[in-house]
């Protein structure tokens, strides 16, 4: 049987790099440290899901390991990582950055904003997307909670223009949110999703769809406030997938820029 890596790196195939949690950091702080992105002067950003299981001391997580090495983190994202806290989260992260010092002056520090949704995996003789037993339960629960109940929803409505999205629900607002804005912008390609048979290649499909989601938004954001607020932040964006496997986290890496330097 090959290992979870392996299996994601078939799965995925070229859509992006696949790297376990050491892998991923050190990939990071070389490529931003070359364009002077430093640990030292940066700030983590996390537009993930709240799904605890992103960060559980009892596994190997991808936020954990990022957290320790930025010296802990701000938080933009909802349920399957949309940064629901937006423009307003963006500046307030912006002042929260350590600062840094250019020729004895002090400056602004920078922004490393991680953009990524998550999908659980149930090892096996075949991996199982979209569930996976979490510490301290004997039993699979499924992750993305949020995205794979917006998959079942969509397979029992036939099509996105059936689906419930009423907006006018005080009680569940991110849930609203999430559903609407996939479905606005990816009504298309998710209504392709339900001409798939096999159920991983649908949750893995939805997955990378819920991450251009979540990257189209941020750097829209990112643009609108840099347009509005000259500071001398700068900002990086690391995107891809969170693969939540039982005790570690794998990582689909679409991709690392630098969109203000």
């Amino acid at each position: 049987m090959a290992s979870i890596i392996e299996q994601v790196r078939t799965d995925f195939g070229g859509w992006g790099a696949t790297y376990d949690v050491d892998g991923l950091v050190e990939r990071i702080k070389s490529e931003l440290g070359t364009r002077g992105l430093t640990a030292e002067g940066s700030r983590i950003v996390f537009s993930v899901c709240p799904d605890e299981i992103n960060r559980l001391h009892g596994r190997r997580t991808i936020e954990g390991a990022l957290a320790a090495v930025y010296d802990g983190d701000f938080h933009l994202g909802t349920l399957a990582a949309y940064p629901i806290s937006g423009l307003s989260g963006i500046a307030a992260a912006s002042h929260h950055a350590p600062d840094r010092h250019i020729d004895g002056a002090c400056v602004e520090g920078d922004l490393i904003i991680l953009a990524s949704p998550h999908v659980g995996v149930s090892p096996g003789p075949k991996l199982v997307y979209g569930r996976v037993t979490r510490p301290g339960q004997e039993h699979e629960t499924t992750s993305c909670g949020a995205a794979m109940g917006f998959l079942k929803e969509l397979k029992e409505s036939k099509s996105c223009k059936s689906l419930d999205l009423n907006l006018d629900d005080p009680l569940d607002t991110a849930r609203q949110i999430v559903y609407c804005q996939l479905v606005k912008h990816f009504g298309n390609e998710l209504d392709r999703i339900l001409e798939i048979q096999d159920e991983n290649r649908q949750v893995i499909e939805l997955a990378k769809i819920n991450h251009d989601l979540v990257e189209r938004t941020i750097k829209n954001m990112l643009h609108a406030f840099m347009a509005k607020d000259p500071c001398g932040t700068r900002f990086a964006l690391v995107s891809g997938i969170t693969i939540n496997a039982p005790g570690e986290d794998f990582f689909v890496l679409k991709g690392i820029s630098v969109l203000k330097e």
